[in-house]
């Protein structure tokens, strides 16, 4: 990884704590105890959106950095940011965000939803203390 690459899964995990918490305090209580599949899975979207959009630049100028041909149109990354600034504008560092968010956010979307599922099960099956059949595993990972 080089120093301009940014691990967005840090901040995921928090924004995704902080959404789901938000969710269950202002969501009717209906919602929150039979729609968590789907709430755990729009707050891991969101999360994944989110973490995303704040390390876009750094991967927009990694990218550009790295894929300049010869003659070299960026001599380094304080020159990249100055150029696109001046030529592009802002927003030049959020080019692909929309097509990038299609595909993050669903995925991040189901990998949230699932760690929750995989969550409930792990602490039902392994940390409850009656016996709990394969079927009561499975369902209580929704809770």
């Amino acid at each position: 990884m080089t120093a301009l690459a940014t691990d967005p899964a840090d901040s995921q995990f928090t924004t995704f704590e902080v959404l789901t918490h938000q969710a269950s305090e202002h969501l009717p209580e209906k919602l929150n105890s039979k729609g968590k599949p789907l709430i755990n899975f729009a707050c891991g979207a969101l999360a994944g959106g989110i973490a995303t959009t704040g390390s876009f630049p750094f991967d927009v100028m990694r990218t550009r950095l790295v894929a300049q041909g010869e003659p070299k149109i960026y001599r380094n990354v304080v020159h990249a940011i100055i150029t696109m600034l001046q030529t592009e504008g802002p927003l030049s560092f959020w080019k692909g965000l929309t097509p990038t968010l299609v595909q993050i956010m669903p995925n991040a979307g189901a990998q949230f939803a699932f760690y929750r599922l995989f969550q409930g099960l792990w602490n039902y099956c392994f940390q409850h203390e009656a016996t709990a059949s394969p079927g009561e595993c499975f369902y209580s990972g929704f809770d």
